[in-house]
């Protein structure tokens, strides 16, 4: 829904597979009759060799016109990414540039924050159980809570996330 908005218009999505059979990018309405999917697997796994490729792969598109000009990029990731190395892979002296594709990605992209959405039924369990959930909230500048229409009880998140994350 946030894609079909006008004010989106130019607007790239990365859907991050984690499963070896990629469905993923099935669930997301392509807003053209153009689609570009990347083929570089789970960005969270390799991901300084693979989020770069799959933004040069992006911008090499863009060069060839084979897709419209983009404004702004959203890489999806799963519940299950780890977030740093994909960051890393992006900012400034983060991750070593290793080829000549790993400069135009760094010419050509910059990080402009990080959205982490928690599930206010399920997030409970999801962070006693996994790691990566703790690592995707902190790294957060912003925080979406889901789900808040189905809690049983209001709960003041807020307060409670603002202790993993003051920002």
């Amino acid at each position: 829904e946030i894609l079909t908005d006008p004010r989106m218009a130019g607007t790239a999505v990365i859907v991050n597979e984690f499963g070896s059979v990629p469905i993923d990018h099935g669930l997301v309405r392509v807003g053209s009759e153009r689609y570009f999917q990347t083929t570089t697997g789970c960005i969270c796994c390799t991901a300084t060799s693979d989020i770069r490729v799959s933004l040069y792969e992006l911008h090499d598109a863009m060069q060839k016109r084979k897709i419209p000009a983009i404004d702004r990029v959203i890489i999806e990731t799963t519940g299950l990414a780890d977030p740093a190395p994909i960051i890393n892979s992006i900012i400034p002296g983060g991750a070593p540039a290793t080829s000549l594709r790993d400069h135009v990605v760094a010419r050509q992209f910059r990080l402009s924050g990080v959205v982490t959405t928690f599930d206010v039924l399920n997030g409970r369990m999801t962070l006693h159980s996994i790691i990566e959930g703790w690592k995707q909230l902190a790294f957060a500048d912003h925080i979406v809570l889901t789900k808040t229409d189905l809690a049983d009880e209001p709960k003041d998140w807020v307060r409670e996330l603002k202790l993993l994350n003051p920002a």
